[in-house]
C-alpha cells in the first residue's frame, strides 16, 4: 500500500512562522531542519512518522537491504580487534541505529562466525536520539547483550577516554542540520527560511551567518551550487574523540569530498513517498517548506569537513573508500555465493553496484591510545 501524498503537519506551520515572527529574524536551515525532524510536538523522527525498511517505506539503508552487510562489517570489527592486539574488552558504539537491523546482524555474524574470544570481549553499545526509534531498537534487539546510553551524537553520556573499540555510523552524518551555502557573484551567501505575509515559509538570501568560517569554503565552491555545511558534524568528531581511547571510528555515508560536492551541486534533499507508490519518489528540498514535519531532510554527507573535525579530534584518517570496496574486501562476494534466493540476490547486488549503493563511502579514522596514568 502506497503511503498518503505528505501534508503540513497540522501545527507545524504554525509553530515555525511564530518561532520566526518572535525572533524577527529567519532561520538557518538548519535551525529549520532541527525543528521539522525533532521537535516534540511535530518532528519527524520525534514523533515516529519515518519508516525504514523495503521499497515502500520511506527510504531504505544498506543493513535492511541484507543481512551481508552486517556479516562484512562483524568480519571489519574483528580486524579492528586484532590490530588493537586483542583487548579483554573491545566497546562497539553505533550512533543512530535505525531499526536496530544492522545491530542485529553484526552480533549474529559474530555468534556464528568469529571465536568465542572476540564474543566475549565485545560490549556493544546504541546512542540513540529518537526515542520511537529506541523503542523499535529495544524489541528488534531483545535477545542480544546491548546497552543503550546518551541522548545523541554530540552527547554520549560516556566517560573520557573510556572507550577502547570503534564508533560505527551507518547514514547518520547526512542527517545533521545542514546549513545552506551559496556563492553569488563571488560572494558567499547562505540560505535562511522565513516566513512571508501570507504565513507561507519562504527562502531568503543573506549574510552567512556567524558560526561558519567561509573562507574555507570561499575557494572551493563555485557560483550558483548550493554546498551544505554541517557544524554539529565538529561537535560531533569532538565527542567521538573526547570517549575514544583508543580505537577507529567507521563512517558509511552517501556523500563526497567539499571539492566534488561543490562541483556537482544536487546536495539535498527533503523526500516522501507521494501517493502512487515508491516510484513516484520526490526528492525536491523544497517540500522541506511545504510539508513540514512530514518529510525527512537530508544533506550529501561531507567527508572533508569529517575528516578536518576528526584531526581536529585526535583522529588519524585510515582509509576512505567506495563501500563496494570495503565489502568486497570484507567476503561479501563469497557471501553473495551462498544467496540462492534471486530476488535476495539481486537486492544484496545493490550495495556493490558502483551505480547505486556501492558509491556511498567508508571513512575510517583511527585515534592512537594515549598515556592518560
Amino acid at each position: 500500500m502506497s503511503k498518503p501524498h505528505p501534508r503540513p503537519h497540522p501545527s507545524a506551520l504554525h509553530e515555525i512562522a511564530t518561532v520566526i515572527r518572535k525572533r524577527g529574524t529567519p532561520l538557518t536551515f538548519a535551525e529549520f531542519t532541527r525543528l521539522c525532524l525533532y521537535d516534540p510536538h511535530y518532528g519527524y523522527y520525534a514523533k515516529g512518522h519515518v519508516t525504514i525498511g523495503n521499497q515502500t517505506e520511506d527510504f531504505t539503508t544498506s543493513p535492511e537491504l541484507s543481512p551481508l552487510f552486517g556479516n562484512a562489517t562483524a568480519r571489519a570489527l574483528r580486524d579492528m580487534w586484532e590490530e588493537l592486539h586483542r583487548p579483554k574488552r573491545f566497546t562497539v558504539i553505533e550512533m543512530g541505529a535505525g531499526n536496530g537491523t544492522w545491530a542485529r546482524d553484526i552480533l549474529t555474524a559474530i555468534q556464528r562466525e568469529q571465536p568465542t574470544e572476540f564474543g566475549a570481549a565485545l560490549d556493544y553499545i546504541i546512542v540513540e536520539l529518537s526515542a520511537d526509534l529506541k523503542k523499535r531498537q529495544q524489541t528488534m534487539l531483545k535477545d542480544y547483550k546491548i546497552s543503550w546510553t546518551g541522548v545523541s551524537a554530540t552527547d554520549t553520556g560516556l566517560a573520557t577516554n573510556s572507550v577502547t573499540g570503534v564508533v560505527i555510523s551507518n547514514e547518520l552524518s547526512d542527517s545533521f542540520p545542514p546549513h545552506r551555502l551559496i556563492k553569488r557573484r563571488g560572494q558567499l551567501r547562505e540560505i535562511y527560511v522565513d516566513v512571508d505575509q501570507t504565513g507561507t515559509l519562504v527562502e531568503v538570501e543573506a549574510d552567512v551567518s556567524p558560526e561558519i568560517d567561509p573562507l574555507y569554503y570561499e575557494d572551493i565552491m563555485q557560483e550558483g551550487i548550493e554546498m551544505p555545511v554541517q557544524p554539529m558534524l565538529f561537535a560531533w568528531m569532538e565527542e567521538v574523540g573526547r570517549i575514544l581511547h583508543e580505537g577507529f571510528v567507521l563512517t558509511i555515508d552517501y556523500g563526497n569530498t567539499a571539492e566534488l560536492l561543490a562541483a556537482h551541486g544536487d546536495n539535498f534533499a527533503a523526500y516522501a513517498i507521494f501517493e502512487g507508490g515508491p516510484e513516484v519518489r520526490n526528492y525536491a528540498i523544497r517540500n522541506a517548506l511545504r510539508y513540514p514535519g512530514r518529510v525527512d531532510i537530508t544533506a550529501k554527507a561531507n567527508f572533508s569537513d569529517i575528516m578536518r573535525a576528526g584531526t581536529a579530534a585526535h583522529l588519524i584518517t585510515e582509509n576512505y573508500e567506495y563501500q563496494r570496496d570495503f565489502l568486497l574486501r570484507y567476503g561479501y562476494a563469497l557471501d553473495l555465493q551462498l544467496v540462492h534466493e534471486p530476488a535476495a540476490k539481486a537486492t544484496a547486488e545493490r550495495l556493490i553496484d558502483p551505480g547505486d549503493l556501492g558509491e556511498f563511502k567508508v571513512l575510517i579514522q583511527k585515534k592512537q591510545g594515549l598515556d592518560i596514568s
